[in-house]
Formats: C-alpha cells, sequence, structure tokens
C-alpha cells in the first residue's frame, strides 16, 4: 500500500540520479528533464495515491487527455 510518491522518491534514486564510480548514469538534461515532469506534471496527478488505487485504464486516459 505504498503511496505513489515513495515510489517516485525510489525512482529517482535508482534510476535519475543513480551513479557508477562518481558519475551519473544519465546526462544532466535528461535528468532535469525527468525530475521536472516528475515533480510538475506526475506527482501532483498521482502522488497522494497509493498505487493499488490508480487503474492501468485511468493513467492512459490521463496520458491521451494531457500529452499530444
Amino acid at each position: 500500500m505504498v503511496l505513489f510518491t515513495r515510489m517516485v522518491d525510489k525512482y529517482k534514486a535508482a534510476h535519475v540520479e543513480a551513479e557508477v564510480a562518481g558519475h551519473f548514469l544519465l546526462a544532466k538534461p535528461t535528468r532535469d528533464k525527468y525530475v521536472i515532469h516528475l515533480e510538475q506534471r506526475i506527482g501532483p496527478q498521482w502522488g497522494d495515491r497509493r498505487l493499488c488505487e490508480i487503474s492501468p485504464d485511468e493513467v492512459q486516459q490521463w496520458l491521451f487527455k494531457t500529452c499530444d
């Protein structure tokens, strides 16, 4: 029953901000873009809900409505 925001924090730590031998795996512009989308679009939409409360159909509808 994890909150979406907790999952986002784990994703950012494991993938967006991941480092190997002191070097980030993603380039800074890519990291910045991911963080912006997570904090300004995805987080506000889903952040306060639990993962088990979000259906794939709901996400698909949101994507169709939000993205062009």
